[in-house]
């Protein structure tokens, strides 16, 4: 590549990476840090807003932490009951160049009125300068409260560091849980009850077979297996979910005679469906109570063959007790079946 190519390319990428227009360029502009939800931004093209009042701070010298720079903006929320936040930033990657920044620098703002430097405090550690990963600790935060991150470039004799990199927020003041219960089974014909736990306004969805999609604990009849969710959409728009399982199922079949005389049709108990309950208990007694059989989980060579210890149970009319293993209270079925020889 000849000399005046290299040059227009050089060229032409800093000038991508230098008019890349930077929508958190200004304070009220910036850009949503949802709880424990990474994302990824970058400082490229930023500029700087040095002026009395305005957004980034008031001189060259800073607000109160650093040198303005390549200044890039993050907000975010705290819960109802506010605290300790930290935010984590990862993987710089900063333009390399000569005489050019190549770490980041950052603080959060508590600020009086939006946007106002004149009214802006730390409320976190400020950090100075770093090429490599550092965290922003704050302690104490109010609840429902709007706080900042004001982020900018290490200066260096021919420029400020323009570098990608990851963010993380996590902490008590910014957890906005939201559990939509345990997954659930039921049988046809039956309902249950969601146990949803989530700040107030959390809704359910969808609403197909739902008493309530407004409380936490909705009846549930759905007529298929469904997913539930469970959501709660903060007043920044960050959204917190979470889901659960409704399966819906039809009963086992139970076979109600035996007749194990090795012709090849009933000489084995036949249980349907029973493979979908690996936990399912089954208990067979005759007339007088004694068990005659049991085991946990049924089908292949635990079927029961109409013997009790070796030998051939006499005909007649035994009682068997089945729970199926699910935990949920009304899934044990009991009955008859009649062995005939």
């Amino acid at each position: 590549m000849t000399k005046t190519l290299w040059t227009f390319f050089i060229s032409f990428c800093m000038s991508i990476i230098y008019n890349y227009a930077q929508s958190n360029n200004d304070c009220s502009t910036a850009s949503i840090l949802c709880s424990n939800q990474p994302q990824t931004g970058n400082n490229f093209g930023a500029t700087a807003d040095i002026c009395d009042g305005c957004s980034d701070g008031n001189s060259a010298s800073g607000n109160f932490c650093f040198e303005l720079n390549n200044t890039v903006w993050y907000s975010f929320i705290t819960n109802a009951n506010g605290g300790n936040a930290t935010l984590t930033l990862s993987n710089l990657q900063c333009i390399v160049g000569a005489g050019i920044g190549n770490g980041l620098q950052a603080v959060i703002i508590q600020a009086g009125t939006a946007c106002d430097e004149t009214t802006y405090s730390a409320v976190s550690n400020c950090q100075t300068g770093s090429s490599g990963d550092f965290t922003l600790s704050a302690s104490n935060l109010a609840p429902n409260a709007t706080y900042y991150v004001q982020l900018d470039g290490m200066s260096d004799i021919n420029g400020a560091a323009e570098c990608s990199f990851s963010l993380n927020l996590s902490g008590e003041a910014v957890d906005f849980i939201v559990d939509a219960g345990e997954d659930q089974l039921i049988f046809e014909g039956e309902s249950t009850i969601l146990q949803g736990i989530g700040p107030a306004g959390s809704v359910w969805s969808p609403s197909t077979g739902l008493s309530d999609v407004s409380i936490a604990s909705p009846i549930a009849t759905p007529t298929i297996s469904s997913t539930y969710f469970y959501t709660y959409t903060a007043s920044n728009g960050c959204v917190y979910s979470d889901d659960v399982r409704v399966n819906f199922d039809k009963p086992i079949v139970i076979m109600n005679t035996l007749t194990p005389n090795d012709d090849g049709i009933n000489d084995l108990w036949e249980i349907r469906d029973a493979h979908n309950y690996p936990g399912m208990k089954v208990n067979v007694y005759d007339r007088w109570g004694q068990r005659v059989y049991n085991s946990i989980g049924y089908g292949g060579d635990k079927k029961w063959d109409g013997t009790y210890l070796g030998a051939q149970v006499p005909a007649g009319v035994y009682y068997y007790v089945i729970e199926l293993g699910t935990g949920k209270k009304g899934h044990t079925f009991s009955g008859y079946v009649t062995v005939i020889r």
